[in-house]
């Protein structure tokens, strides 16, 4: 085993390698006075990847080594700089582990120097920002995770491969539940969360590989019964803000782009810089006359604190709080669940008396909770959040509470994979600070009423004739011989190379569908051209198609408006107008377009839930190449360790 490689030096040949027996150097701090030196050369490290290297170039060992060079290198876990202000520190900044310095030096000074002068890096650095650590990342965490990075520099990194080094290191108190139920886990910001449930008696375990793995047909499984009856799983791997104090309210509306809900009730909205792109996406539940719980992407839970915070007039009497997983959660989602959480309470569920986006105190059992009615499946459904010392006795309620109802557990990939399916956009994986509002589709998100950072260039984006292009989702077909899902992010071509636009985020659609689904940027005009899809070696073209969901979409839930939004979008035929769509579309069929009841009272009725942003679904034909990717997204840490 070794990993080599190999380059021309002057009249010389170079080998280099990443040893598998690495060794951390300075683990706690670099030597002040260690400047351009090397440390002591150590062969019998190497000498397994020597012998590797000389096996592939015979010439090289017989001319033999004529000088050794053994210096450090600096690493953070995931091999990315760290870069961006420091938490705690006014006007200090960090810009290390750098690792290539001669070629990423130039971006990383650009990148920083707009920061400090303009307040913005002036472009999507998320997989460099400091702030993508939390207070786990500690010395030893980061010893771990930075052997494990050295040691795969030339491995293959599969789709959905986890990464085992420094595990487990969080988890909520229903850890050992879940893993009794075969969970499969994964880890995001160092908390362990459910990816998906391994069948009783089989390995928890997934084998990776470019194609569709084991996991393919069980979350399958989970996603029906999420359908078709009554879905369980935990939601504690959301970022959860408590935002109190005079004046909160008149702060949250000056940073937040959409009118704050009443009280008792949830909104969406996003949240800009002065450039008017997306430097976040939030549920806001209103609690009191200046009182909030923010709910947002997990990973962001130091990057969004320091964009609050930053916002925060000094002497402010609005209190900020990163509850973290001083609250965790529960979420309990399909057709049945009404009727499952019912059972457990004296407060009446009904759409009447508890509507969709409610956020309310209630008892389940003996357990006080907030509940939100409201799920990112986008079905019928509630998210329980409870103090963590509660969670154990609530997790064991609901689930014999859910047994009459067939109740079945599901995971983070059936639920990313459901969220897809009704177009829900989530902040960094589709709506990233290099994208607008208009752009990314959140127009839903926007309300002139109030002045809102960024909202000058939102208007000027308007004023200009809107955006130039549009975040939309296209539905891949896989080749039926040698299905593979794509994961990951590139630009999307045609046969012939012309660029078409950038695919930024491919995800699978739930296999029931046996496709996936592709986010990305499409030019307006190829939008309103209309194009042939993109063929690949593993892919192939396919036909304008309804949305992901099923003909019959009332167990889904599925939003009215949401629909309708897409069917505008959808290729109609000639003479049609716009706004047409088929029948099955509709909720209720050609009748249901036909009331007087809003969409919204039309969605209250029928008790339909959703979280998110629809995406607009593009008119072209929605077949694009790509190949797999690797997973970004895992968590790192400060680097203090040297190898």
């Amino acid at each position: 085993a070794g990993e080599i490689y190999a380059r021309q030096e002057g009249q010389s040949i170079l080998l280099g390698t990443y040893e598998q027996a690495n060794r951390p150097w300075a683990t706690k701090e670099t030597p002040w006075d260690f400047v351009f030196q090397l440390l002591d050369h150590d062969l019998d490290r190497i000498a397994p990847e020597l012998e590797r290297g000389f096996a592939h170039f015979p010439a090289v060992g017989r001319a033999g080594i004529q000088k050794f060079v053994n210096g450090p290198f600096t690493f953070s876990p995931d091999g990315n700089p760290l870069v961006g202000p420091i938490k705690g520190l006014r006007n200090y900044w960090v810009a290390c582990a750098v690792m290539a310095g001669l070629s990423q030096g130039g971006g990383v000074g650009l990148s920083l120097a707009n920061w400090m002068v303009h307040g913005d890096p002036d472009g999507d650095i998320w997989g460099m920002d400091v702030a993508r650590y939390g207070e786990f990342a500690t010395l030893a965490y980061t010893n771990a995770k930075v052997r494990e990075n050295y040691s795969r520099r030339f491995r293959i990194t599969f789709p959905n491969e986890e990464l085992q080094a420094a595990r487990p290191l969080i988890t909520t108190p229903i850890y050992d539940r879940l893993s009794e139920h075969n969970a499969v886990w994964g880890a995001g910001f160092g908390l362990e969360h459910p990816l998906w449930f391994q069948k009783p008696g089989e390995d928890p375990r997934e084998d990776v590989t470019f194609y569709r793995s084991n996991a393919f047909p069980v979350v399958a499984e989970e996603s029906v019964a999420v359908r078709e009856r009554v879905g369980f799983s935990e939601a504690s791997n959301f970022a959860k803000y408590h935002v109190i104090g005079d004046g909160a309210a008149d702060w949250l509306l000056s940073l937040t782009t959409n009118a704050l809900p009443k009280i008792g009730r949830t909104a969406l909205t996003a949240m800009l810089n002065p450039q008017g792109r997306i430097v976040g996406e939030f549920s806001v539940s209103r609690v009191g006359d200046d009182e909030f719980y923010l709910f947002g992407s997990q990973a962001a839970e130091v990057h969004h604190p320091r964009w609050f915070l930053d916002h925060l007039p000094a002497g402010s009497p609005i209190r900020f709080t990163n509850l973290s997983l001083s609250m965790v959660g529960l979420t309990v989602a399909g057709p049945l669940s009404r009727e499952v959480l019912q059972g457990l309470t004296d407060t009446s569920l009904t759409t009447k008396d508890f509507p969709f986006m409610a956020f309310r105190r209630v008892n389940l059992g003996m357990a006080p909770v907030w509940l939100s009615r409201m799920t990112y499946t986008g079905d019928l459904g509630y998210e329980i959040w409870c103090a963590p010392e509660y969670q154990r006795y609530l997790f064991d309620l609901i689930w014999e509470a859910g047994r009459p109802h067939d109740m079945a557990l599901f995971g983070f990939r059936a639920l990313i994979t459901m969220r897809l399916e009704k177009n829900f956009g989530s902040w960094y994986r589709e709506y990233r600070p290099i994208y607008t509002p208009l752009e990314a589709g959140m127009d839903r998100y926007l309300k002139f009423d109030h002045d809102f950072l960024g909202r000058a260039a939102v208007e000027a984006e308007q004023a200009g004739g809107g955006p130039k292009r549009k975040l939309v989702m296209f539905r891949v077909e896989p080749n039926p011989a040698a299905p593979a899902d794509c994961i990951g992010a590139g630009v999307a071509r045609r046969p012939r190379g012309q660029t078409r636009g950038r695919l930024d985020h491919l995800r699978r659609l739930r296999p029931l569908f046996a496709g996936f689904a592709g986010v990305g940027l499409h030019p307006r005009r190829a939008r309103r051209r209309g194009h042939r899809g993109l063929r690949g070696r593993d892919h192939r073209p396919a036909t304008p198609r309804p949305p992901a969901v099923r003909p019959d979409p009332r167990p889904l839930r599925q939003p009215h408006a949401g629909l309708s939004r897409l069917s505008r979008l959808s290729p109609s035929a000639p003479g049609t107008p716009e706004s047409s769509a088929p029948s099955w579309l509709s909720p209720r069929g050609p009748a249901a377009r036909r009331t007087t009841r809003s969409p919204r009272r039309r969605r209250e009725d029928r008790g339909i839930a959703r979280k998110g942003t629809h995406i607009a679904r593009t008119p072209i034909r929605r077949a694009l190449s790509g190949r797999s990717g690797r997973v970004h997204g895992g968590t790192s840490a400060a680097s203090q360790s040297r190898c």
